[in-house]
């Protein structure tokens, strides 16, 4: 064992550290053909990583001498890992799945809805298990039940994810040995998942089976997923559908100059659509979130003093954010935004000057543009999802400013450590670079990485957001 490794187990003595080999790395990392994207490889990689590691501990320290089985064998994992995150392994009539994370810091425990809510996927326990891949060890945090998952869990219905504090998991695994001997009652009730015809089932194939860079898990209601993952046929017909088309699809470009005549690409959304609203100052009474006009007029001649130069910056700036939503059409706030842009301190305050002046005025000559995009780096597998942010600003001199962004998508929380930010030329050259820091403890301490630059017109450039050897790169076009 590591000098590193014994100091955690130190540490944490009740938890259980398990090191793994950098052969034992090399060997577990799936091929480019087994999975259709990034994400599913990434996730294939750490199952399978945990499952080995806790398989060889299983038998080699435990002192059971039952024999552990793959559930529902070796060959069907393979059609888990490309849809969802864990694996489960079967002891008598016991179940225990696994669920691994990436995560350096740990404070949540998730568990796909599918490990929970279907049938015949649902366990006695859940282990959380934290994976270093780079550090080459396995860190088991503690086990839950499934009926404290349904019980006491949070749902997430945006995710369907069930998910627990850290404290709550217990972390000693013999008092899972003990408490299965006693035959204890794990299980919540289930509710039963509706029976699918063929032809339903076939309409879901086509449907699941489209290329793409993310599970199909979100797609359709939960009722009609579980009931088709629930059947093996179909769940490997639909692993085979997706790996036959998973050729690389030609890079789609993002063209930045149509934006401007509020022409925007399918997946690009408002920021409103994807981060959960904030009341930058409280100008409006929450108890009356659509004010009526003469509300609006009486709210617009409040606020738009307040981006006067004698006021503080961040004063100025959070008033332009307001104006920007409560402002659309009012020909005064339009001027004032303008004003604001040519007279702001803060390179930040003119970026939301800029902004807002393009959803009040969207035809004014120097209004910005802003859209978001979701994107999974495996994120997702440990409980929340990042976006991109791309701002764009009309220059004076015919160039164009380009704000770049990444921050999680759930309020008050953090990056993880070695998260990347990169702008690359047409040809993959490495231009600018941020990285997501970490604090003296190890955990993330940035809310967000950015990147600011100017281009000419007709300038192609790259963006790539890269984290734990999965990413994400999109091409645009000024």
């Amino acid at each position: 064992m590591s000098t590193i490794l014994e100091a955690f187990t130190t540490i944490n003595p009740e938890q259980t550290w398990l090191e793994v080999s950098p052969e034992q790395l090399e060997e577990t990392m799936p091929s480019q053909q087994e999975y259709s994207y990034d994400v599913a490889r990434s996730t294939a990689f750490t199952n399978r990583l945990i499952l080995n590691a806790f398989v060889d501990w299983f038998n080699a320290e435990s002192g059971i001498d039952e024999q552990l089985k793959v559930w529902p064998s070796l060959d069907a994992l393979p059609s888990i890992w490309e849809i969802v995150n864990g694996t489960a392994i079967q002891l008598g009539e016991t179940r225990v799945v696994l669920i691994p994370s990436q995560e350096i810091d740990i404070n949540e425990f998730c568990v796909p809805a599918e490990w929970v809510d279907i049938p015949s996927w649902a366990a006695d326990y859940y282990l959380a298990v934290q994976v270093s891949p780079e550090d080459c060890w396995l860190r088991i945090c503690g086990y839950t039940t499934h009926k404290k998952l349904k019980q006491a869990g949070r749902y997430d219905t945006i995710n369907r994810t069930y998910s627990l504090e850290q404290e709550e998991l217990i972390e000693d695994l013999n008092v899972m040995w003990v408490a299965r001997s006693f035959g204890c009652d794990r299980k919540a009730a289930i509710k039963p998942l509706p029976s699918l015809s063929q032809a339903q089932a076939e309409n879901l194939l086509a449907q699941l089976s489209q290329r793409s860079c993310y599970s199909p898990r979100l797609k359709v209601d939960f009722e009609q997923w579980g009931a088709f993952m629930e059947n093996e046929n179909w769940r490997q017909h639909l692993y085979e559908r997706r790996i036959a088309q998973a050729v690389p699809p030609q890079p789609v470009l993002v063209n930045l100059s149509q934006w401007f005549s509020n022409v925007f690409e399918e997946c690009w959304q408002t920021v409103e659509d994807i981060f959960a609203p904030t009341e930058l100052i409280p100008v409006l009474s929450s108890r009356n979130p659509e004010p009526d006009r003469e509300s609006k007029l009486k709210a617009i001649a409040s606020i738009i003093p307040l981006l006067n130069p004698h006021h503080e910056e961040l004063l100025r700036c959070q008033a332009a954010g307001v104006l920007g939503k409560i402002g659309v059409g009012s020909h005064d706030v339009s001027i004032a935004l303008t004003e604001l842009l040519h007279t702001a301190r803060d390179e930040k305050t003119r970026w939301q000057a800029a902004i807002s002046l393009g959803k009040v005025n969207p035809n004014h000559p120097e209004a910005g543009r802003q859209r978001a995009k979701l994107i999974d780096l495996g994120i997702q597998l440990g409980g929340y999802p990042v976006a991109l942010i791309v701002t764009v600003m009309p220059r004076t001199d015919g160039k164009v400013n380009v704000f770049l962004q990444v921050q999680p998508t759930k309020v008050e929380t953090l990056l993880p450590p070695g998260m990347k930010l990169g702008l690359l030329s047409e040809s993959d050259e490495m231009i600018r670079e941020v990285e997501a820091r970490k604090n003296a403890l190890g955990q993330g301490k940035d809310e967000s990485i950015q990147l600011v630059f100017s281009c000419s017109s007709a300038t192609h450039f790259r963006v790539k957001v890269t984290w734990n050897n999965v990413s994400f790169t999109e091409s645009f076009v000024i």
